[in-house]
């Protein structure tokens, strides 16, 4: 039985190692923080008592290879599928209108909803199944170097249209500003919500909190398969031998072979280990973008639906969750920069707009969450130097949401990251 050794215990190398486990392979994990999940976990707050998200993650039904490694370590159970992209839209008078695509698999359909999105005029809503209609035909390559605001504009959608319905969609899946996006990745990204089947577009939320969603199934299935985990072990150093890895260091001194290894960090850690293992200055050169979480506790509950999208609000998103209600702000700009007194008074004024039964509601606790290297901008240069997962030292590979996938920085690309890692291991076993 070949060994592999995965370092990284976020979401990237947790499902590299359950794909390669299922594979029966001989998996050793090591993470060197004292938890395993990545920038997907969940934290315990003694003095409330309850655990809350490091932030509100929504996945699609596209996410074949995330529901592929869920379904492994039988934690699907554990998410919420809705039955059709449905997304309910709060104005700031109050007014609430709902979007949702129909549950058949029907194009004119789906085109249709549109007409009943009354956040926009008549003229806009036709302007967008116009839109819709071209998408199919039209190549993303050749708007590489274009940003989406130019793509959308060049397609005739109005400023309000813009900022009423394609900046939701472009902010929460491309997490930076439209004027930064490259276009290419923003109409692959529409093309697999509107042109893919409706079953693909809907949104999967966690029914728990993420570490227990699914962390403990991971750990579960792990000593099921009598993998080796190692928290709070990192690796500082990789040992080459004609162009292969032939041992690490890690961070406990320890000296380790393996036949295969895998590199699911992130790209300013990778640089800092390939760095130290090439005695050259390694730059991957990606651009950051952050991530706001807020969570409140008020004195009463004043959400109906399960979520909502504000439309004009700096918050973007307001989740109801189990006694406390999740605000997600994608692209926030100077409002990372705020204080935490400074964001919960924002907050507290933008429900106070937006939710009719917010009234003199009291927030009585918070937990702020400032993810400030959350995720890479999808730029045309990004496009360029993202790596590939394998590399020029024959056993070595790498993983994560950053590598090319050809997605934005989301869940889906780190599991499809590490689906290709294990895919190119197991084939390369079988040719020998």
């Amino acid at each position: 039985m070949k060994s592999v050794c995965v370092i990284g215990g976020g979401i990237a190398g947790l499902s590299a190692a359950v794909f390669l486990a299922e594979e029966n392979f001989n998996v050793t994990l090591f993470e060197k923080r004292q938890s395993l999940g990545g920038r997907l976990c969940s934290y315990f707050d003694r003095t409330l008592n309850c655990y809350f998200d490091n932030g509100q993650h929504l996945l699609i039904g596209a996410y074949d290879s995330t529901f592929l490694f869920l379904d492994i370590i039988g934690a699907k159970e554990n998410f919420k599928f809705q039955s059709r992209l449905r997304i309910p839209f709060l104005l700031s008078n109050g007014n609430e209108t709902l979007f949702q695509l129909p549950k058949q698999n029907n194009k004119l359909s789906a085109a249709l909803s549109f007409l009943n999105l009354k956040t926009l005029s008549i003229l806009d809503r036709f302007k967008i199944i116009s839109m819709l209609y071209k998408l199919q035909r039209i190549d993303s390559d050749e708007y590489l170097e274009k940003s989406v605001v130019d793509f959308l504009t060049e397609n005739n959608q109005s400023k309000v249209s813009q900022e009423r319905f394609w900046n939701i969609i472009a902010i929460s899946t491309l997490n930076c500003s439209p004027c930064d996006a490259s276009a290419k990745m923003f109409i692959d990204v529409l093309k697999v919500i509107f042109l893919t089947g409706t079953q693909k577009s809907i949104l999967v939320i966690p029914k728990i909190d993420l570490s227990n969603s699914y962390v403990t199934r991971c750990i579960e299935y792990f000593n099921k398969k009598k993998c080796t985990i190692n928290i709070g072990e990192g690796i500082e150093k990789i040992n080459l031998s004609e162009n292969s890895i032939s041992s690490i260091l890690t961070s406990q001194k320890r000296k380790l072979e393996y036949d295969y290894y895998i590199l699911a960090v992130d790209w300013e850690n990778c640089d800092e280990i390939l760095t130290q293992s090439y005695g050259s200055n390694h730059k991957f050169n990606l651009r950051r973008s952050p991530i706001l979480s807020v969570h409140l506790w008020t004195d009463r509950s004043f959400m109906k639906e399960e979520f909502y999208s504000l439309v004009g609000s700096p918050i973007q998103w307001v989740f109801r969750k189990n006694g406390f209600v999740s605000i997600v702000v994608s692209n926030p700009g100077k409002l990372i920069e705020l204080s935490k007194e400074e964001i919960v008074e924002l907050c507290d004024q933008e429900l106070k707009k937006y939710f009719r039964c917010y009234g003199n509601a009291r927030i009585v606790d918070f937990r702020i969450v400032k993810e400030k290297k959350a995720t890479f901008i999808p730029d045309a240069n990004s496009f360029r130097i993202r790596p590939t997962q394998e590399t020029n030292i024959k056993n070595l590979f790498l993983s994560g949401d950053w590598t090319m996938t050809s997605l934005p920085s989301t869940i889906e690309s780190a599991a499809l990251s590490s689906k290709k890692c294990a895919e190119i291991i197991c084939n390369r076993e079988k040719a020998i």
